[in-house]
């Protein structure tokens, strides 16, 4: 218990301190000695030792002091003043001055067999009222998390055992939960209530003024009263901490009455059973994520034997999805490995834009299966997804709609023919749709060459030695929809200039361009082409 709180029991007049925060020390056990010998019997930590003044004369005896002072066997040093002088005393208050030993000084006429008396009922009183806290109070909080009541039940009973209200927040310092019996009027509680988080500069003062860092290395609950924070309604604070690592923060506010050392103790028992129930999400969320993670992954392998097992293990996960499917892929240009840092901003891009959609990651690609009802409420998530890859030097790979859960594993088919489409054209675009790309995915699988134009050999040559752009002029003539004006337009030259090119190709092709049969194998061919396979 804190030396404060067990000094209560003492009449105030027969005592007094050097400093306040002596009253801050803890205290787990008294001692009264008389000789130096007794001193080596100490065996316990955070002790309060007694003596008189005239026990502290020898040299050897503060040396021992010191030392046990610095290993945390000795916590405060309380003194029977038997009518040494004033200069003895003084010299005394300088030596615990200089080692920061916190020093009691108690009347000569203080009995030390009664203080001591007195001390120990006082430190026995406190461990049955924890031992009370444990059997009872802290038994009903951990049958909560047994019985799965959840976090706000968790919170509330302890709010109401502590008599205090209390919050809790992640450790990002997002809010997890409060007590909601009671309106608290504190700044800070407010800011976190209504908007969801700590505010940014309240979490850069924990960290300039040290207060996170000493969290961290304390056993017990701090209270949070000093520098900037000395202005807002005292609070007890403690991490909750799951496998040494920090999940989250709990603040007991001083709101209804004042905060004990034993409400200390309440809250570290608090602090490990919220751990515990946020132990216990995070392995139901993982787990849960690891199944939805495998049923993606079998809906676009394939792997699943029948659209009613495929719903079946859709409804076991409640997932609500849209009446089409679309598989889409995002992969490095090389089509390699993607970097994990990836995936985080395309989920969050996604989750934010189509509700109901499923994300994965593996170390080729991220997958999404979007899924929605009309194809106008993607528009904006493809733009947003296709702006982050272009500028992440990503590629973007999208599979045509279907309707049936059976049918993902064509959609993913696409996305990755789409992808190695893209690889084969060289194009340096950003998005790659397949239903674009089904014409070059025919022909890529065409292995007899003797149904292409081989006029093509020789404009290719002809183009090369002559400096002339004949090949590249079809091709913007195809795209153009046999349209000389927009031709035109696009290759920045004159119409009569198209025209006279495309008879000049057409000589050196050897075929008649107005035979839709001899223009659709030469489109055809050119498109070949393109696929560097020709």
């Amino acid at each position: 218990m804190l030396l404060g709180d067990l000094l209560k029991n003492i009449d105030q007049r027969k005592y007094r301190i050097e400093s306040p925060d002596t009253l801050h020390q803890r205290v787990h056990g008294i001692i009264a000695i008389e000789e130096i010998e007794e001193l080596v019997t100490i065996n316990t930590l955070e002790t309060l030792l007694i003596c008189e003044l005239s026990f502290l004369n020898s040299k050897q005896v503060i040396n021992e002091l010191v030392t046990m002072f610095s290993k945390n066997i000795i916590s405060a040093i309380g003194i029977i003043n038997n009518s040494q002088t004033v200069e003895e005393c003084e010299q005394l208050k300088n030596i615990g001055d200089k080692y920061n030993m916190p020093l009691i000084y108690f009347d000569k006429n203080v009995s030390i067999r009664k203080l001591l008396n007195e001390l120990t009922s006082a430190v026995n009183s406190y461990n049955h009222s924890v031992d009370d806290l444990i059997r009872n109070d802290y038994m009903e909080l951990v049958q909560l998390v047994i019985q799965n009541q959840g976090l706000k039940r968790i919170i509330n009973t302890s709010a109401q055992i502590l008599g205090n209200p209390l919050i809790i927040t992640d450790d990002s310092f997002n809010l997890l939960g409060y007590s909601s019996s009671t309106e608290v009027n504190d700044p800070i509680w407010r800011n976190i209530v209504d908007n969801g988080y700590c505010p940014y500069d309240i979490v850069q003062i924990l960290h300039g003024e040290g207060f996170l860092k000493q969290l961290e290395t304390e056993e017990s609950p701090l209270f949070l009263d000093k520098g900037s924070f000395s202005v807002y309604i005292r609070r007890l604070v403690s991490e909750v901490s799951i496998s040494s690592k920090i999940k989250g923060y709990i603040a007991l506010l001083e709101y209804e009455k004042p905060l004990s050392e034993l409400d200390r103790h309440m809250l570290k028992f608090i602090s490990s059973i919220v751990a515990m129930e946020l132990a216990k999400s995070d392995a139901v969320e993982r787990a849960r994520g690891e199944m939805e993670n495998e049923l993606l992954r079998d809906l676009v392998k394939g792997n699943i034997p029948s659209e009613s097992v495929c719903e079946n293990r859709v409804k076991s996960l409640d997932w609500k999805l849209g009446s089409l499917f679309e598989v889409w892929l995002i992969s490095n240009i090389d089509i390699q490995r993607i970097g994990g840092e990836h995936f985080g901003p395309i989920q969050s891009i996604i989750t934010k834009r189509i509700l109901n959609s499923r994300v994965c990651f593996t170390s080729k690609q991220i997958i999404v299966l979007a899924t929605y009802d009309e194809k106008r409420l993607i528009r904006k998530a493809v733009e947003h997804i296709e702006e982050y890859c272009r500028k992440n030097r990503l590629r973007f790979g999208i599979g045509r709609s279907y309707s049936m859960l059976m049918e993902i594993s064509k959609s993913y088919k696409d996305a990755e023919r789409a992808l190695l489409l893209a690889e084969m054209l060289k194009k340096g675009q950003t998005t790659y749709y397949y239903n674009n790309m089904v014409v070059y995915d025919m022909l890529s699988q065409i292995s007899n060459k003797t149904f292409f134009n081989d006029g093509l050999h020789r404009l290719a040559e002809y183009d090369k030695s002559q400096g002339t752009d004949y090949i590249k002029t079809l091709l913007s003539y195809f795209q153009n929809g046999l349209n000389l004006s927009k031709t035109a337009e696009d290759m920045y030259v004159h119409r009569n200039t198209i025209a006279y090119r495309l008879k000049k190709a057409e000589e050196i092709l050897g075929c008649n361009m107005e035979n839709y049969q001899s223009r659709l194998q030469l489109e055809l061919s050119m498109l070949y082409l393109e696929l560097n396979t020709f």
